[in-house]
Protein backbone atom coordinates (compact mmCIF):
# COMPACT_ATOMS: atom_id res chain seq x y z
CA UNK A 1 0.00 0.00 0.00
CA UNK A 2 1.50 3.60 -1.22
CA UNK A 3 -0.13 6.91 -0.21
CA UNK A 4 0.88 9.90 -3.12
CA UNK A 5 0.14 13.46 -2.80
CA UNK A 6 0.15 15.20 -6.18
CA UNK A 7 0.06 18.87 -6.30
CA UNK A 8 -2.22 20.69 -8.24
CA UNK A 9 0.88 21.75 -10.68
CA UNK A 10 0.53 17.40 -11.15
CA UNK A 11 3.92 16.21 -9.68
CA UNK A 12 3.88 13.67 -6.70
CA UNK A 13 5.24 13.39 -3.22
CA UNK A 14 5.13 10.17 -1.12
CA UNK A 15 2.87 10.40 1.93
CA UNK A 16 3.78 7.15 2.93
CA UNK A 17 3.83 3.48 2.83
CA UNK A 18 2.98 -0.26 4.33
CA UNK A 19 5.76 0.26 6.83
CA UNK A 20 4.54 3.96 8.01
CA UNK A 21 2.16 4.58 10.58
CA UNK A 22 -0.97 6.47 10.42
CA UNK A 23 0.39 9.79 12.19
CA UNK A 24 3.43 9.92 10.18
CA UNK A 25 1.19 9.89 6.75
CA UNK A 26 -1.24 12.15 8.12
CA UNK A 27 1.52 14.72 9.53
CA UNK A 28 2.97 14.38 5.80
CA UNK A 29 -0.87 15.13 4.82
CA UNK A 30 -0.84 17.94 6.65
CA UNK A 31 2.21 19.74 5.80
CA UNK A 32 1.73 18.62 1.73
CA UNK A 33 -1.42 20.08 2.30
CA UNK A 34 -0.47 23.15 3.87
CA UNK A 35 1.94 24.01 0.90
CA UNK A 36 -0.59 23.56 -1.65
CA UNK A 37 -4.19 23.24 -0.92
CA UNK A 38 -5.45 22.80 -4.00
CA UNK A 39 -3.57 19.40 -4.21
CA UNK A 40 -4.95 15.62 -4.14
CA UNK A 41 -4.06 12.46 -1.85
CA UNK A 42 -4.33 8.87 -3.57
CA UNK A 43 -3.88 5.94 -1.69
CA UNK A 44 -3.05 2.52 -3.94
CA UNK A 45 -2.84 -1.02 -3.00
CA UNK A 46 -0.13 -3.53 -3.14
CA UNK A 47 -1.56 -4.16 -6.71
CA UNK A 48 -1.42 -0.72 -7.82
CA UNK A 49 -5.66 -0.64 -7.63
CA UNK A 50 -6.97 2.81 -6.12
CA UNK A 51 -7.86 2.45 -2.66
CA UNK A 52 -9.55 6.17 -1.78
CA UNK A 53 -8.87 9.91 -2.17
CA UNK A 54 -9.41 12.84 -1.40
CA UNK A 55 -9.14 16.13 -2.64
CA UNK A 56 -8.21 19.96 -1.34
CA UNK A 57 -11.47 21.99 -1.11
CA UNK A 58 -11.83 25.64 0.16
CA UNK A 59 -12.19 25.82 3.34
CA UNK A 60 -14.39 27.97 6.11
CA UNK A 61 -11.39 30.33 6.54
CA UNK A 62 -11.39 31.19 2.64
CA UNK A 63 -8.31 29.16 1.79
CA UNK A 64 -7.84 25.98 0.00
CA UNK A 65 -6.86 22.80 1.88
CA UNK A 66 -8.36 19.40 3.44
CA UNK A 67 -10.40 19.64 6.90
CA UNK A 68 -9.84 17.23 9.79
CA UNK A 69 -13.17 15.31 9.33
CA UNK A 70 -12.18 14.86 5.55
CA UNK A 71 -8.43 13.52 6.29
CA UNK A 72 -9.25 11.33 8.66
CA UNK A 73 -12.11 9.29 7.02
CA UNK A 74 -9.26 9.34 4.03
CA UNK A 75 -6.83 7.54 5.97
CA UNK A 76 -9.62 5.55 7.59
CA UNK A 77 -10.82 3.89 4.55
CA UNK A 78 -6.93 3.61 4.13
CA UNK A 79 -6.55 1.46 7.63
CA UNK A 80 -9.97 -0.36 6.92
CA UNK A 81 -8.44 -1.66 3.64
CA UNK A 82 -4.46 -2.11 4.87
CA UNK A 83 -6.62 -4.32 7.36
CA UNK A 84 -8.72 -6.23 5.25
CA UNK A 85 -5.97 -6.68 3.06
CA UNK A 86 -3.95 -8.64 5.78
CA UNK A 87 -6.32 -10.97 6.39
CA UNK A 88 -6.31 -12.26 2.99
Amino acid sequence: MRVWFMYDCHTFAKVGDGSSSREQMEARARELFAEDGCGSLFARDSNGRQITYCHGQRQPNGRYGISDDALAAFFNRVEEHANWEARG
